[in-house]
């Protein structure tokens, strides 16, 4: 079986430091890879990578025999990227982040985009929060949030970064 996920000798240099050298390695469907490592050795970018926010300096990345990088937007759309931090707009409610975000990253139309919000936000116990602005909601909730927003993307692949945060 080829790998769904598929690194090939990449390297990617940061602040003129390498942080990945030649790594070489391939995920299957249903694989689980944690990555573990000290403060500044290269894990963050290297889940950017994977996810096709950031592209390699050297090498190549395969997602279904497909080579990505940070301008293929139909094949980014198969991934979701959950960051460290919370990345929702300050500008915005709750509602309108995930709205925006689905209408970004997926293909549903402007109903089935509402109706996710909304029945996800029922299952994770948020319905009352989705009218609210990000300074209004604690920082664990808006945690929740952004992994319910997750399961509204649907991907072929999940890349959490500190999940436990």
């Amino acid at each position: 079986m080829s790998a769904s996920i598929f690194l090939k000798s990449i390297a990617k240099k940061i602040s003129n430091k390498i942080v990945i050298a030649n790594l070489d390695f391939g995920l299957q469907k249903g694989d689980r890879l944690a990555v573990i490592g000290a403060n500044g050795c290269g894990k963050t970018p290297l889940l950017k990578i994977i996810a096709g926010i950031i592209d390699v300096d050297t090498g190549q990345i395969f997602i279904n025999g497909e080579e990505l990088n940070s301008k293929k937007y139909s094949l980014r759309k198969k991934i979701c990227f959950i960051p460290d931090y919370i990345d929702f707009d300050n500008n915005l409610n709750i509602n309108e982040n995930l709205y925006i975000y689905l209408k970004l990253n997926t293909f549903y139309s402007d109903k089935e985009s509402k109706d996710l919000i909304n029945h996800w936000s029922e299952v994770f116990n948020f319905q009352k929060l989705l009218k609210l602005k990000i300074d209004k909601i604690t920082k664990s909730k808006l945690r929740l949030i952004q992994l319910c927003r997750a399961f509204m993307h649907n991907p072929e692949f999940l890349v959490l970064d500190h999940p436990t945060v």
